[in-house]
């Protein structure tokens, strides 16, 4: 989009893309002016994250308060999971955004029986739908189900629904429409990629569906420490079942809806569990606005116990040096790190303890949201990044590629493992081949005065080495992830000799 202005009908390296919807591209292609970076790449994904935040913080304090919009937002931005895919150049967290967002349009509908929030979250959903697909229509069988619990909704509301999924399908539409004219064949490419991802993602599950035990266990480390707190935020609802059913009835079908639709529609990816961690976030927030007594009590301890267990791990890595397996790479532990969680577990229980005695809830579940915070943050870039720099190290295998080839030239590739990684970041023009055959009649068919050159695995390049009676020059070589990668230029066809390699 940057370089060659294909904005409706997006291209990825010479080819029409016809993966995923284009918003996302869209969106870094905005704030890539000058080229697309690492950080312009994460931004829009940041932002989103950040966004979905304060959307969170909003539906929890309209169902039950402020004390539970703080700690909704707490509990959310303090997420392993929900931390981790914000600094992914990638759509899944504008995906959660626009689920939120609309979630929040539904519950002023709701609550208010209005036809402008019933379009807006149409709106929301179209923006969905061109961020990620079909999987943005996770709030409609939600939102039936909540609104069984509002009688406010039922006026007018066979209509609103109509215009809620006009409003959704049209966004969309409109796209596809303005790209028919465009490129016609591009349209036609992105209804056999929908094809294509029905049966990846709804025909495999059948085939080969995670176990359950598998699913419960991803959300319950990616949502730690907070799924200790789950517990006790279902004895408060058993509890107080009578009062809350209304009100958490949106977050409880949003949840409900997410877990039967990862459950028994797809096999999930592990990011797309994040669309149900706002859901959770904002139960938890009420549970922690309204519980006292035994469940209160319920809900601290395993905090306190996430504490004393931050600060005694602490207290081990300064005693003797600890190391960690990530990625298969050991990472040290330095004592650095060791003193952060000490400090970090003494100052959250300090100011949490101020906070309890004076009986303010909200800043117990800020302070404690922020050490978690702090602390996921201190794993994330100083371990999880050293560990995948050292197993994945296609930016300096990226920039040395780089040093060896002309500027002005196009490389070749296929998208298998590092090779698009590599790619990235190398200013030279990248062009994909689909296949091997694709790339070996590229090899051959273009103009053979020229060298052409291509980023190859080992075992790709051993079976191009006669192909169009190019002679093949190894120009530079990489090992990533245990996988040798060269850069490997296709010389100039001097009478169809029999090719050599160096």
């Amino acid at each position: 989009m940057v370089l060659h202005g294909h904005w409706l009908v997006p291209y990825l390296a010479g080819n029409v893309y016809p993966d995923k919807p284009p918003l996302f591209a869209w969106l870094v292609a905005l704030g890539s002016p000058h080229g697309v970076s690492e950080w312009s790449l994460r931004v829009p994904a940041a932002a989103a994250a950040a966004a979905t935040v304060g959307v969170t913080h909003a539906i929890a304090a309209q169902i039950a308060g402020p004390v539970a919009g703080l700690m909704a937002a707490a509990v959310l931005a303090a997420s392993p999971a929900f931390v981790h895919w914000a600094r992914m150049g990638r759509m899944e967290s504008l995906l959660v955004l626009w689920i939120a967002l609309t979630f929040w349009s539904a519950l002023a509908w709701l609550h208010t029986g209005a036809r402008c929030p019933a379009a807006l979250a149409g709106l929301w959903m179209g923006l969905g739908l061109l961020t990620k697909g079909p999987l943005a229509l996770i709030p409609v069988p939600a939102v039936a189900l909540a609104s069984a619990a509002h009688r406010a909704a039922r006026t007018g509301s066979r209509s609103h629904v109509v215009i809620a999924l006009a409003a959704a399908l049209a966004v969309p539409a409109l796209w596809l429409a303005l790209s028919a004219i465009v490129d016609m064949n591009a349209v036609v490419d992105y209804g056999r990629a929908v094809i294509q991802a029905f049966d990846k993602e709804i025909v495999l599950q059948r085939r080969r569906p995670r176990p359950l035990p598998f699913r419960i266990a991803t959300v319950s480390a990616d949502f730690f420490p907070w799924t200790l707190l789950l517990p006790g935020a279902a004895v408060q609802l058993v509890r107080s079942w009578r009062c809350a059913w209304r009100p958490l009835a949106l977050p409880l079908a949003w949840a409900a809806a997410a877990g039967v639709f990862l459950t028994a529609v797809i096999s999930p990816r592990t990011p797309y569990y994040l669309v149900l961690y706002p859901a959770l976030a904002i139960v938890v927030g009420w549970a922690w606005s309204t519980a006292t007594g035994r469940v209160r009590l319920l809900l601290l301890a395993p905090l306190g116990i996430v504490v004393l267990g931050c600060m005694i791990f602490g207290i081990r890595v300064l005693a003797a040096p600890l190391s960690i397996v990530v990625h298969g790479v050991s990472v040290p532990l330095d004592a650095g790190l060791g003193a952060s969680l000490v400090v970090l577990s003494v100052v959250a229980a300090g100011a949490a303890t101020v906070f309890l005695r004076a009986g303010r809830m909200a800043g117990v579940g800020v302070v404690l949201g922020a050490g978690v915070l702090l602390v996921v943050l201190a794993l994330e870039t100083r371990v999880y990044n050293s560990a995948v720099n050292q197993r994945f190290p296609t930016r300096s295998a990226g920039g040395r590629f780089t040093r060896a080839a002309p500027s002005d030239v196009s490389v070749l590739y296929i998208d298998r493992e590092r090779e698009p990684a590599l790619a990235f970041y190398m200013p030279q023009r990248p062009q994909q081949a689909r296949d091997m055959t694709d790339l070996r009649t590229r090899l051959g068919g273009n103009d053979a005065s020229h060298s052409l050159y291509a980023l190859l695995s080992a075992t790709d390049l051993d079976a191009l080495q006669s192909v169009a009676c190019r002679p093949v020059r190894i120009a530079h070589e990489e090992r990533v992830d245990k996988v040798t990668y060269f850069l490997a230029e296709f010389r100039p066809d001097p009478g169809c000799l029999p090719t050599t390699r160096r």
